[in-house]
């Protein structure tokens, strides 16, 4: 029985076994499949590796200084007909000839004849003969400088340094080598040069002879042919005040007269190794708001001998000849007429005359009037007037109503024999440029912002032929459609944020990216003649067609190329070729295209950028967002956001930001061009966000946008600013509110100012930095200052002088970090700005860090590195040093402040 027993045991525990085996192998069968099916799942949802989150390489603070990040510019001119002059890429100079389909290249200068001197090209002659070389040059002023020059002869290769012999009164031989200006004339071969502020003609550059055409100038006092300090930086921009006619027979100059001019005083220290034992006092001319201005003359020269050089004083016209005024633009009309474009000081008339050469007397042809108080004169350039002998009819830019929208700028075409004026351009758009008028074929061409967005510069076509209502203009930098249409890198967006006052844009900065309204204040403008603009608010709806492509449907800007933001457009004398300088959104480029309208096409990229565009793809460029913000004001603002190229908004993660205030009245910071600076550094290296803002004041919006901020400067854009920033911190989950600071140059470095000394940032702003900032207009020159202030008289503006003043409103700044940075030899904003804002501030026990930089101008291109790094490593430990509480999820809300706490009902 056991045996059985025992055998049946054994059966039973051998059958338990096998079923045991089976449930194993079940349960691994389940467990394998279950694992299965979670990674096949965890595949499928999981999204695909895109990389590194931050593609390429950071910017280093090196970077934006490195030529290598910034583009090549047009490094050509256009001579007589259709030749084009260029530095060829050996470092010579080059002739490229266009005769119809037909092009051909000659070398003029071989690069051995400029590296030799260490020289330029400065000019050629009309008739090729010669070339001007400059080397030794030293700079004076932002525009101006001295220079030595040589005479290069085409034929034979010979060189000469360029000098004038003239005999002074006691007849004395005297030689000068060192020159202001030298210009070579319209018509063969002549010279014109400035030296020691008097004006010298060469008839012949083969001939020693030179005729002294002035003998009047006091060096630092009064100038002939150049312009003085104010009219070099605020008027005419340039160090230029002379034109030939079109003939060559004439020269038309200003003379300068700074004797009732005051003078501020600059010291200069030396170097460290050999510095000054006394510092050398440099003295400059520097009117100030109210004080007196510069006096000046227009004359007229004859130069030929038969006529025995005779000169001829330009009378301003009786509208404006009681009264203080600037000459603003100058030129020729007919072979003996000039034209002169008058503009009162206090900016709010400007006068376009044609005046005799023979008798000086002029013609008033064209006026523009500001209403008292409601705002300034724009510069007026100067007017292109036909050709025809027997008319005087020209086309300017003047500002024309639209209605409710207020004023723009547009063309007008004004027909002097009958008095009368016609808007040629209508709508809510601002044009900024005529390029050329074409009258054989009646075309003018100009540059203007798009009727949708203020950030861009296009280049447009119009027929000029009555009635001009009915002509639209073509726009020929627009690339809609096709192949060479403009691509956002859709990879690179941002989800927008949700507000009810924007309109988002989120795109990369480069190397591809980026693809309005305001209202009242009225500004009362007067012109000749009866059409002036209709003011039905009909015109601000604008048919607007796209030709930027040729007959075969191929983009005149070249093979996928596009173009937001046309720099500049030069054409050759014919009319039938044009450059066109693109400087955005993409890496900036020059093309030349045929303009003729049955051939319209292009011909050829001139600067491609290439390599620039190779390392641009390398870099990890800041993300960018675009929005429009509405106003408590009423008016609405742009505003552009650079993000770290990391960014997500869809994480807790939280960066501090930066607001970079720049310009002035009508100038934009928004605006679609290529550009690597601070900014861009701070984005892409440093984890900052970057905000710049076009608030009031600013360009681009019409002229009504503009004026906003007439006689209270900087008090308007301040608060555009905190209002804006507020409402970015409380948006955009990804700002650190208690991180936010601001910083500016110039008049940026002004703003900023009032921005930390304005207690409604008391809660937004904690750190601010000011470099070379003005802090009192009534320090600051005449011309910019009463343009956009008055005068700081009781019976003016003094109440808005002193609003604008930063030192008044220091106590602000208390529980903020201030940086601020001056160079000591700053001609614009003067190193006394900086030093009262500093007497301020001790005055009132604040404690801030303050930067000087000796000898160093307002651009301080002497210490660029250091002064950035100093700017970096001041905001990353004024963000350090802010207390940031931790976010805990689980931590008990706090009570609201104010809040009273529940009182525990007793037991009973």
């Amino acid at each position: 029985m056991e045996d059985n027993f025992e055998d049946d045991e054994d059966y039973v525990d051998e059958d338990e076994e096998q079923k045991n085996w089976k449930g194993i192998i079940i349960a691994i069968v389940c467990i394998v499949t279950l694992l299965s099916l979670i990674i096949t799942s965890v595949i499928i949802l999981t999204p695909p590796d895109e990389g590194p989150r931050v593609k390429g390489r950071r910017f280093e603070l090196e970077d934006i200084f490195n030529p290598l990040h910034h583009p090549l510019q047009n490094n050509g001119t256009w001579g007589s007909g259709n030749d084009w002059i260029f530095m060829d890429p050996s470092g010579g100079v080059s002739l490229m000839s266009i005769q119809r389909d037909n092009i051909s290249f000659r070398s003029l200068i071989s690069n051995y004849t400029l590296r030799r001197y260490d020289a330029k090209l400065s000019g050629v002659s009309s008739d090729l003969q010669f070339a001007l070389i400059v080397h030794d040059v030293k700079p004076i002023h932002r525009h101006s400088r001295t220079a030595k020059y040589s005479l290069y002869q085409m034929e034979t290769g010979d060189t000469r340094p360029l000098s004038t012999v003239s005999n002074t009164t006691e007849g004395t031989e005297v030689k000068h080598s060192i020159f202001q200006l030298v210009k070579w004339s319209p018509v063969g071969n002549s010279l014109v040069m400035v030296s020691a502020g008097d004006i010298y003609f060469k008839p012949d550059p083969k001939n020693r002879s030179t005729i002294r055409l002035t003998n009047s100038a006091l060096p630092g006092v009064l100038y002939n042919g150049i312009t003085d300090w104010l009219y070099e930086e605020e008027i005419l921009e340039s160090n230029s005040a002379l034109w030939f006619s079109n003939d060559g027979h004439s020269l038309l100059y200003l003379t300068f007269n700074d004797s009732n001019v005051g003078t501020h005083t600059i010291l200069q220290y030396g170097a460290c190794s050999d510095p000054y034992i006394y510092p050398e006092v440099k003295q400059l001319r520097f009117p100030k708001p109210g004080t007196p201005n510069p006096i000046v003359t227009a004359n007229v020269v004859e130069l030929r001998e038969s006529r025995a050089y005779r000169q001829q004083q330009i009378q301003p016209p009786e509208g404006i000849s009681d009264q203080e005024y600037y000459i603003t633009a100058a030129g020729w009309v007919k072979s003996t007429e000039v034209g002169i474009v008058w503009t009162s000081r206090s900016y709010n008339l400007s006068i376009i005359s044609i005046c005799s050469s023979l008798n000086g007397s002029c013609e008033e042809a064209y006026r523009t009037v500001v209403a008292d108080k409601r705002g300034w004169m724009s510069r007026t350039p100067f007017p292109f007037f036909t050709s025809n002998p027997s008319s005087r009819d020209f086309i300017t830019i003047a500002p024309i109503r639209d209605g409710d929208n207020g004023f723009f700028d547009h063309l007008v075409y004004v027909d002097v024999a009958n008095l009368r004026s016609h808007s040629v351009t209508h709508g809510t758009l601002d044009v900024t440029e005529i390029s050329a008028w074409d009258e054989d074929r009646k075309l003018i061409y100009f540059l203007a912002t798009p009727y949708d967005s203020p950030k861009e510069r296009r280049f447009y076509r119009l027929r000029l032929e009555y009635p001009y209502t009915e002509h639209n203009p073509e726009c020929l930098s627009c690339v809609t459609d096709g192949n060479d249409a403009p691509q956002e890198d859709n990879n690179k967006t941002l989800p927008p944020a949700t507000s009810t006052s924007e309109t988002v844009k989120t795109t990369r900065v480069s190397p591809k990216m980026k693809a309005s309204s305001s209202t009242s204040q009225s500004f009362p403008v007067t012109g000749t003649g009866p059409t002036l603009g209709s003011g039905t608010g009909d015109e601000n709806i604008i048919s607007e067609t796209t030709l930027g492509r040729d007959a075969h449907g191929q983009s005149l800007l070249g093979p996928n190329k596009s173009c937001s933001f046309v720099k500049r457009v030069e054409f050759s004398s014919t009319k039938a070729y044009f450059t066109l300088e693109c400087d955005g959104p993409d890496v900036p480029f020059v093309t030349l295209c045929s303009a003729s309208p049955m051939n319209l096409r292009h011909v050829m990229t001139l600067q491609s950028n290439d390599a620039l565009r190779e390392l641009s793809g390398e870099m990890a460029f800041p993300l960018e967002k675009l929005f429009d913000f509405n106003l408590t004001s009423g008016h609405t603002a742009q505003v552009r956001l650079l993000l770290p190229p990391g960014l997500r908004e869809d994480e807790i993660t939280k960066y501090p930001l930066v607001l970079h205030v720049h310009g002035g009245p009508g100038t934009q910071l928004l605006q679609h061009r290529w550009n690597v600076d601070f900014s861009t550094y701070l984005a892409s290296q440093k984890d900052f966000v970057v905000a710049q803002v076009d608030g009031r004041g600013s360009g681009g919006k019409g002229l009504n946008f503009q004026h906003q901020v007439y006689q209270k400067v900087g008090v308007l854009e301040a608060e555009d600013h905190i209002e804006i920033l507020n409402h970015v911190g409380e948006e955009y989950p990804f700002v650190e509110k208690l991180r936010v600071g601001v910083y500016g140059w110039g008049y940026g470095g002004f703003v900023a100012a009032m921005i930390m000394g304005n207690k409604l940032s008391n809660q937004i702003f904690h750190c601010g930095s000011s470099i070379a900032p003005i802090t009192n207009w009534k320090l600051y020159n005449s011309a910019y200052a009463e343009r956009y202030m008055g005068t700081p008289k009781v019976t003016d503006n003094y109440k808005g002088y002193a609003e604008s003043d930063v030192t008044l409103h220091v106590d602000n700044f208390y529980n903020k970090t201030f940086y601020l940075i001056h160079g000591t030899a700053d001609e614009r904003v003067h190193v006394q700005h900086s030093l009262l804002l500093a007497k301020a501030l001790v005055g009132k026990k604040i404690p801030f860090r303050q930067q000087i930089y000796t000898d160093e101008d307002h651009d301080m291109k002497g210490v660029q590195m250091h002064l950035h790094k100093s700017l970096e490593d001041f905001f990353v430990e004024c963000f350090d040093r802010i207390f940031v509480p931790e976010f805990d999820p689980d931590a008990e809300p706090e009570a609201e402040c104010g809040g009273e706490e529940e009182e525990e009902e007793p037991e009973e």
